[in-house]
Parts: C-alpha cells; structure tokens; sequence
C-alpha cells in the first residue's frame, strides 16, 4: 500500500497461491484502549476461502485494528484484534 492511499485503490498479492486483494475503504476516526486515531481503512479479501478482514491502519503506529471473519459449511469465526497500550 502507498503512503498516501485513496479510497477505492486496490492491491493485490499472491502469498502462497492464495491471492489477497486489499482496497482501501477511506479514512475514518476510531478509538480503542489506546487511544483515538486517524486511520484508513482496509478491506481484505482471500481468494482460497473467501474470507474477508478490514483492518485500520495509522501511518505513525501501524495497524490498529483488525476485523476478521472466515466461514465454512461447517462454522463461522471471527476475531478481533486491537491495539491496547502505545509507547511512541
């Protein structure tokens, strides 16, 4: 992703036959423990299972946030991940 994304870019890479497309959504305010930032918004897709996560990303402290759901026939997971504490 560039440094200065704009929304509805997309990306694609190919990771072990596997292709991930990633679009970038916007930019969009969000807090959790850590505090509140200034974010954009990933979307990302697998190609293998169709799985989708977002994720929000601060261009100083990474990825804040992700959002992540896979399904199959058989169950539905989701998980989320969020940054609790900072020291930059």
């Amino acid at each position: 992703m560039s440094s200065n994304p704009s929304a509805g870019q997309t990306y694609s890479n190919v990771i072990n036959g596997d292709t991930i497309t990633e679009t970038v959504m916007g930019s969009e305010k969000i807090t959790v423990a850590a505090g509140t930032f200034t974010c954009w918004k990933i979307k990302e897709v697998h190609s293998y299972n169709g799985s989708t996560a977002y994720a929000w990303i601060d261009k100083d402290a990474g990825v804040i946030k992700e959002s992540a759901t896979i399904s199959s026939s058989y169950y539905t997971s989701s998980t989320i991940m969020e940054l609790k504490s900072k020291n930059f």
